[in-house]
């Protein structure tokens, strides 16, 4: 019985890959991940979780939508969960980036990304789908964000 659903969940589990992106790195305090995107716009969704109970992690989301300056959609950070979770509503056609790095000490983390558009979820492609330059805003103010939240909790 065990074995028939192990493999009945693993079976879904992979049926229901399609709907979301999931990432896997490790950070620590002097290095941060970042993953862009296109935006499809619509709900986007994303969690992330990790494995040292000792580490204090965050993520900053930041889009731009080619007309204004680049802007930050959230800030998430966890301690003692060991979860963190942006829900932001993005417009159709932004670039968007997400950083993650750590506060306090390092850890290997799981964040999934989820789009929720007309009804139909989907996951975020990765920056090699956007053409060159593209990310290069995103990127900046993505970075002087992750700075300002290491700042803000010394």
């Amino acid at each position: 019985m065990r074995k028939i659903l192990v493999t009945t969940v693993l079976v879904l589990l992979m049926a229901s890959s399609g709907a979301a992106k999931t990432e896997r790195g490790s950070v620590n305090t002097a290095k941060t991940d970042m993953y862009f995107w296109l935006a499809d716009g619509g709900q986007s969704i994303i969690t992330m979780m990790w494995l040292n109970g000792g580490a204090d992690l965050f993520m900053v989301l930041v889009c731009d939508n080619g007309v204004d300056d680049p802007i930050t959609f959230g800030v998430a950070a966890g301690s003692l969960k060991k979860f963190a979770r942006i829900n932001a509503g993005i417009p159709a056609g932004a670039v968007c980036g997400l950083g993650v790095s750590a506060i306090r000490n390092g850890s290997q983390y799981f964040a999934s990304f989820l789009a929720e558009t007309d009804g139909v979820a989907n996951g975020y492609g990765r920056q090699s789908a956007l053409p060159p330059h593209t990310t290069d805003g995103v990127a900046a103010v993505l970075e002087q964000q992750v700075e300002r939240v290491r700042r803000a909790s010394r």
